[in-house]
């Protein structure tokens, strides 16, 4: 039996992927505003093992609902990674926004405002939202 199905593969490497991006676009924003420093690259750095543990989370789940009966089954590594892909587009358009703010005022990246408006403010590292 596999431990996971190609399915669940290109969830967990599409948000991986996503997440690559992210960090890319938060450096380069950090670089070009120059705000790039060690500890907001740390602060990053656990954000992103935060997020992969949650990736893990979601394996463990899938693995446990494909040997244990626990009456439900539920897509819990798909969804998973499904926020973290949503929640890494939302930041890399962000960082993308700021490196050239004429596409703040872009009608298709007006789409995303809704998103943003339910974060948290408390971030002041390179991507005000990044995860």
């Amino acid at each position: 039996m596999e431990l996971l199905t190609r399915v669940e593969c290109a969830w967990v490497t599409a948000a991986l992927v996503f997440m690559v991006l992210d960090v890319v676009a938060g450096n380069v924003k950090g670089f070009v505003a120059m705000k790039w420093n060690s500890s907001n690259g740390w602060e990053g750095i656990k954000k992103k093992t935060g997020l992969i543990l949650v990736i893990a989370l979601g394996i463990a789940c899938h693995v446990t609902q494909m040997h244990v009966d626990l009456g439900f089954h539920f897509p819990i590594l798909d969804f998973l990674c499904g926020y973290i892909i949503f929640v890494e587009i939302l930041s890399v358009v962000e960082n993308v926004c700021e490196l050239d703010p004429r596409l703040k005022t872009n009608k298709f990246l007006k789409f995303f405002d809704f998103a943003r408006d339910g974060l948290a403010d408390d971030d002041e590292e390179v991507g005000k939202y990044a995860a």
